[in-house]
This record gives C-alpha cells, sequence and structure tokens, in this order.
C-alpha cells in the first residue's frame, strides 16, 4: 500500500460519493474464504455489520476504499481486489445486475453496465471502444482525487466474472490492461484473471472479440428486463437527493464543519434545498441531521487520531467543537474511549 494513503483516505471524506452496501457485502464470504476475520475487518474499518445490510444503504466511499486495503493488509494478499472482484454475480450489482442478467445479449448488458453503473458505484465512467475486430470495455475514475489500484482491480476483476457467469464460461476476454503498475509478476495476475493482463498501460480495459457482443446469455428474460430498466431508470431520476441522500449531506456537513454551518439551513441550500424540503426528504429515509453530523464527526476524528499528529485541541476546532473537553466527551460517546487511548491502541494495531 501507499505510504500517503491515510492522507488520501482524508481526502474523500468530504466527496459524497458512495457504494452499495449490497455490493460490499456480498464480496464478504469470499473474503472470509480467504482466511480474513471478516468481523475484524469491519470493526478495524468501523463499519457495523448491520448497517450493511440496511436495504439501499450507500457506504461512503472512504470506508469502502479503507475497507479494501485494510483486506490486504491483514491477509497480506497484493491481488486480494481481484480475487474479490472474482466472487461477484448479479445480486451484488442489484438492480443492474438483474437487468443485465435477463438482456439477450452480452452486447445489451454491457448497455446497462453502462447506464446504471452509478448505482453501485458513482466515481467513474464506462465505455465501449471499438478497435477493428476486438472491442475494449474501459473504466476512469472522475471527479475523485485518488482511486486506489485495489478498487480498480476488483472492478474490472468484476466484469470478468460476471460476463462469465452470464454467458456459461463463453465471454473470454484477450487481456486485461491497467494503467497502474502491476504489483507483482503479470503471470500472477494472469493465473488469477484467467488472462494475459498488461500493466502501465494507457487505460484500464477489458478486451475481446467484438463477436462476443452477441454471446446469447443464459438467464434472458424480456419481462423482467423491462421492469429492472424501468426501476434502474426511476432510481437514477431520484439517485442524487434519495439513493444518495446520506452522503450528500455528509459531504455538506464535511464543507461546512470548518466554517461552522452546519444547520439545516446551512446544509439546505449546499444542496440547493429548502430547509422544510430538506427536513422531510431526511425523515422519509429515516435519517436526521444531528445522527449524520455525529457520524461525519466521529468518521474524521477517527482519521485524525489515527493518521495525524494533530493535537486533541487542533481536532476538536477542525471538528467544530468550541473546547477540547467537549470534543473528548463525544468522542468517549462515540467509541467508549478517550481520544488518547483511542490513539495509542490503534498506533499498537498499526504493522
Amino acid at each position: 500500500m501507499s505510504e500517503s494513503w491515510p492522507q488520501r483516505l482524508l481526502s474523500l471524506v468530504g466527496s459524497p460519493a458512495g457504494i452499495a452496501a449490497s455490493y460490499v457485502e456480498s464480496l464478504l464470504p469470499a473474503a472470509a474464504e480467504r482466511g480474513l476475520d471478516v468481523s475484524e475487518l469491519l470493526r478495524v474499518v468501523d463499519i457495523p455489520a448491520e448497517q450493511l445490510a440496511l436495504p439501499g444503504y450507500r457506504l461512503p466511499l472512504f470506508k469502502a476504499f479503507a475497507l479494501l486495503l485494510q483486506a490486504e493488509r491483514l491477509g497480506g494478499d497484493p491481488l486480494i481486489g481481484l480475487r474479490l472482484g472474482l466472487a461477484v454475480r448479479p445480486r451484488s450489482f442489484q438492480v443492474l445486475g438483474y437487468s443485465a442478467m435477463s438482456c439477450a445479449t452480452l452486447g445489451e448488458a454491457i448497455q446497462r453496465l453502462q447506464r446504471f453503473e452509478q448505482l453501485v458505484w458513482d466515481i467513474g465512467e464506462t465505455r465501449l471502444e471499438e478497435e477493428g475486430e476486438q472491442v475494449a470495455l474501459t473504466w476512469r475514475p472522475r471527479l475523485l482525487p485518488w482511486v486506489p489500484r485495489q478498487a480498480v482491480e476488483m472492478a474490472l476483476a468484476g466484469w470478468l466474472a460476471f460476463g462469465r457467469w452470464l454467458s456459461d464460461g463463453r465471454a473470454q476476454p484477450l487481456r486485461v490492461e491497467f494503467r497502474h503498475r502491476l504489483d507483482t509478476a503479470a503471470d500472477v495476475y494472469a493465473e488469477v484473471l484467467g488472462c494475459p493482463v498488461q500493466g502501465g498501460c494507457t487505460r484500464n480495459a477489458v478486451i475481446f472479440h467484438r463477436a462476443l457482443l452477441q454471446t446469447p446469455l443464459r438467464e434472458a428474460d424480456p419481462h423482467l428486463r423491462s421492469l429492472m430498466d424501468a426501476q434502474g431508470e426511476a432510481c437514477l431520476a431520484a439517485y442524487r437527493l434519495d439513493a444518495n441522500l446520506a452522503n450528500e449531506v455528509r459531504a455538506a456537513l464535511c464543507t461546512g464543519l470548518a466554517q461552522g454551518q452546519i444547520g439545516l439551513d446551512d446544509v439546505a441550500g449546499h444542496l440547493g434545498l429548502t430547509a422544510r424540503i430538506l427536513r422531510r426528504r431526511l425523515g422519509e429515509a429515516g435519517l436526521a441531521l444531528p445522527g449524520l453530523l455525529d457520524e461525519v464527526r466521529k468518521d474524521l476524528a477517527q482519521l485524525y487520531l489515527q493518521h495525524t499528529d494533530f493535537a486533541l485541541l487542533e481536532i476538536a476546532y477542525l471538528l467544530g467543537f468550541a473546547e477540547q473537553s467537549s470534543f473528548s466527551r463525544a468522542f468517549r460517546r462515540w467509541t467508549g474511549l478517550p481520544p488518547t487511548a483511542f490513539r495509542r491502541g490503534k498506533a499498537a494495531e498499526a504493522p
């Protein structure tokens, strides 16, 4: 892992980007099969298992990245992203998965991937590029300062696994290309993915024969496809201030902490809503602004204590507390520990 990844995670806390908790939860059995203690993994990253199981919950992206990076650290496996990605199945993608699964051909399924990818994670752009008798399914991140190598590898491995599952193993790629340098020998990557792999390329891509776009799929169902397409379109239309509302509010609170702009009117203005509408939307989603503010402060406090040498007074001010004592009381309420004890414990856990 890069030495700067903790600082990079901090830079993502203020982003509204998220990932469907159902996607993360669907990969945990594969992590357990690799010998990882899933309960310990979730504890280290402070993700309650019951939170992942909530219908429609979207995990803040920085926590998903932290989970993946800690899985590599605890398991000692630099290719953990690839191995987890290969466990992807339709339920991992929810609406996107079931819509793609019910398509007639692989080409149609790829169109659903491009259209509904945001419902799984909203950090990248997928394109299908024609290159003579070959096509390249490419992915590139957008609007984010950093995406770890492990996440890119998990995403493309997930494509491979899903395509092979949909096509009963007929959708075999010619090669996989990554922009980043490979963390180990290319033949090790190839053994895991079942195809040649190249690093240090100009793109992240899966390359295959154009003819594979016409590959018939095992679970084609026009009626189910129509239903899932309609549901997907409805989810996209209400995505930002419905499905992703909690992460949008968290991002607004994170931005407003330094200026003390964390009231309902402040957050509503940031989101382009009135306070009345935001209050109603939060209530309909079973959310409350004080609870989301607590989450943001807790997340930032733990990252600051674990990955910076900021004094407690500095952290208190960064989180919008008037006094260090107020911060210390809040932190003990969140974690059951005083900040200094938490910092010492995390230092002892570090490799």
